[in-house]
């Protein structure tokens, strides 16, 4: 942890926990991706499956290269797209590691079984502050936990004045999304 700031390490110290769901909201401009790829350093290993979703193309590619950097790259992050054939991405899963995969494709590979749910050591969502009841995030989230109890899920998001607006958006999120802890760090 040597490249973290104190404050970084003292979320990362919160966060690691891999028995605990939660949501982090980080104020803009505190280092989200660098928090987060610690976190999903500490899970770089083929006995696990940590799945990464809601990141965009650019998002994951940086977080891949940060890993890279940070030394993960056995197997390190491995992005699945929508050119990654089905028995290619069932061959993905099966081996384990970092996977950053799309909300459409996470979706059709859990209600269609060729992700083994079951099997999944956690899950890693980005950009939290999108949840809806409508969204597929939150389906994610249902189809994750009617399969899978004792996974980690943690939801991140770096854009907190999204949850300030509205109708209680911050029990939304956590409603649809099945946690029962937030952290804050403001700035």
């Amino acid at each position: 942890m040597s490249t973290l700031l104190p404050f970084h390490k003292s979320i990362l110290e919160n966060i690691h926990d891999p028995s605990t769901s939660e949501l982090i909201l980080i104020a803009r401009g505190l280092g989200l991706r660098r928090v987060l790829c610690k976190l999903l350093q500490i899970y770089d290993s083929p006995q696990n499956l940590v799945i990464l979703v809601n990141a965009s193309p650019e998002e994951a590619s940086a977080v891949g290269e940060e890993l890279g950097i940070l030394g993960c790259r056995h197997p390190g992050l491995r992005i699945v797209g929508f050119e990654t054939g089905k028995k290619e991405r069932q061959e993905l899963y099966k081996r384990g590691g970092l996977l950053a995969v799309t909300s459409q494709i996470l979706t059709v590979d859990m209600l269609t079984s060729d992700i083994p749910t079951q099997l999944v050591t956690g899950l890693v969502m980005l950009h939290a502050e999108r949840v809806s009841p409508s969204s597929s995030e939150a389906f994610i989230a249902r189809l994750y936990r009617e399969k899978n109890k004792k996974g980690f899920f943690k939801a991140f998001s770096d854009e907190p004045e999204h949850i300030t607006s509205g109708l209680s958006p911050l029990r939304t999120i956590m409603k649809e999304l099945q946690l029962r802890t937030v952290h804050i760090y403001p700035r």
